[in-house]
C-alpha cells in the first residue's frame, strides 16, 4: 500500500493509538445515551468512503512532505490541552487531526486534502456532538432537537465534497488557501468565544439535610441501580422537601470526587431521559455578599412541567454553564453540582421559581458541609 512502503504504513497505524485509547468512551456513549446511538453511521460512512477510494488514494500517494510537521505539532499541542483540561472532545478532535497530519507528513499534501472530509465525518461521530449542536442552535434561537439533523446534513455535505474531489475535479486547495481558510475559522471561533462568555458569580453552596429548616421538612431518597452507575465515583445525595406552601422541592447535590467524565451537562441528562426542554435562561441568586448565577430550565415530560435550577459552585465561584465549568475545572478544584427542581402547578411558573428561591435561601451556606450520604436524581422513570 502507498507505494509499498510498509514502514510508513506502520507509523500511520501507530498514529491511531491516541484515538484507540478512547474507544471505551464511544462504547459507553452508545450504550447509555440515546442521542449518541446514531453516531455509528458517521464512522461507517467514513470507512466506506475510504474503502471505495482506497485505490485512488494509493495512486495519489507521494513522498515525505515536511510541511505536515506544522499541523502535526499543533495537533500534539491540542492533545496535550485536552489531557490537561480532561475534556475528551478536545482530545479526540486533535487526535483525529494528528492522524490526518500524519498522512500529510508521510504521503504528501494531496492525500491530506483528499482525506480531510473523511476525518471531519469521523469528528461528527464524537459523543455529545449531537447535544452541543443542539445547544448552539438553542443559543441562536432555534429548536435544539435539530442538533442530530444538523450533523447528518453536515455529513452529506462532506460526502458530496469527497465525491466532487474524486470524480469531478482533480483541482485541490493549495496549501496557502488551506491555511488562509483555517485562520479565518480560528478567528471566527475566537470571536464567538470572546463575545459568548459564560457568566460567573460568587460561590453558592447549600447545606441540605433532612433536619427541619424553616418551613421545610425533608426526606432522603435512595439511588436506583441506573442512577448509581450514572454517578459512579461521585459523592451524591438527593432530597425531597415539603412545606405548607405548595408542591415539594427536590434537590440533587453532587460533590465531584471521582472521574470528571461522569459529570454530564444537565440538559443532556434531561434530553436522554426523554424530557422536552421548553426554555433555558440564566438567573441570578442572592448569595448574601454578592450575586451567584444559575441556569433555569423549563422542562416537560409525560404532560407534567417542571422548573430546574442548575449551577456549579466551587469555593471561589459559581457558574451556570457546563462548558464553562469544565473549562475552569482543574485537578485540585472542589466543585459541587446542584440540581433543584419543582413542578409547575396550574401553569404558574413564577410561583414555582419563587418556591425554589425560598428553598435555596433557607439552605444557603457560605461553605457546604461534606456530603455524607449517597443518592441522586430520578430522571429515568
Amino acid at each position: 500500500m502507498f507505494k509499498n512502503n510498509y514502514f510508513k504504513m506502520f507509523i500511520f497505524i501507530f498514529a491511531w493509538e491516541p484515538v484507540a485509547l478512547k474507544i471505551h468512551w464511544f462504547i459507553q456513549a452508545w450504550r447509555t445515551s440515546p442521542l449518541d446511538r446514531f453516531d455509528l453511521f458517521f464512522i461507517v460512512a467514513a470507512l466506506l468512503m475510504a474503502g471505495i477510494f482506497f485505490k485512488d488514494f494509493r495512486q495519489q500517494a507521494g513522498d515525505f512532505d515536511l510541511g505536515g510537521i506544522v499541523p502535526l505539532v499543533l495537533s500534539v499541542a491540542g492533545i496535550g490541552l485536552g489531557i490537561y483540561l480532561r475534556i475528551n472532545m478536545i482530545y479526540m478532535i486533535f487526535a483525529l487531526l494528528f492522524c490526518a497530519s500524519m498522512l500529510w507528513l508521510l504521503w504528501g499534501w494531496r492525500i491530506f486534502v483528499r482525506t480531510l472530509p473523511l476525518f471531519l465525518i469521523l469528528m461528527l461521530a464524537l459523543p455529545a456532538t449531537s447535544f452541543w449542536c443542539g445547544d448552539i442552535l438553542q443559543r441562536l434561537g432555534f429548536d435544539a432537537s435539530w442538533g442530530i439533523a444538523v450533523k447528518f446534513i453536515a455529513a452529506f455535505i462532506l460526502i458530496a465534497v469527497e465525491l466532487y474531489l474524486e470524480y469531478f475535479t482533480k483541482l485541490l486547495l493549495t496549501r496557502q488557501s488551506f491555511f488562509y481558510f483555517a485562520a479565518i475559522l480560528f478567528w471566527i471561533g475566537s470571536l464567538v468565544i470572546f463575545f459568548e462568555k459564560s457568566s460567573q458569580g460568587d460561590p453558592f453552596n447549600l447545606d441540605i439535610s433532612v433536619e427541619p429548616a424553616g418551613k421545610w421538612l425533608g426526606e432522603s431518597v435512595e439511588l436506583n441501580a441506573v442512577e448509581k452507575g450514572f454517578y459512579d465515583g461521585q459523592v451524591a445525595r438527593r432530597f425531597t422537601h415539603y412545606s405548607d406552601t405548595g408542591a415539594p422541592v427536590s434537590s440533587l447535590v453532587v460533590q465531584v470526587a471521582g472521574d470528571i467524565h461522569k459529570v454530564h451537562p444537565f440538559r443532556l441528562c434531561l434530553t436522554s431521559a426523554n424530557w422536552k426542554i421548553l426554555n433555558s435562561r440564566r438567573v441570578e441568586l442572592n448569595s448574601g455578599n454578592g450575586t451567584a448565577v444559575a441556569n433555569c430550565i423549563e422542562g416537560e415530560k409525560a404532560g407534567r412541567r417542571y422548573i430546574f435550577y442548575v449551577w456549579y459552585s466551587s469555593v471561589k465561584r459559581s457558574v451556570d454553564d457546563f462548558a464553562f465549568f469544565r473549562s475552569t475545572y482543574s485537578w485540585d478544584s472542589q466543585w459541587t453540582v446542584y440540581h433543584v427542581f419543582t413542578p409547575v402547578e396550574y401553569g404558574n411558573i413564577q410561583e414555582a421559581e419563587q418556591r425554589i428561591r425560598n428553598f435555596v435561601k433557607t439552605f444557603f451556606a457560605d461553605t457546604a458541609k461534606p456530603v455524607q450520604a449517597e443518592s441522586t436524581l430520578s430522571l429515568h422513570n
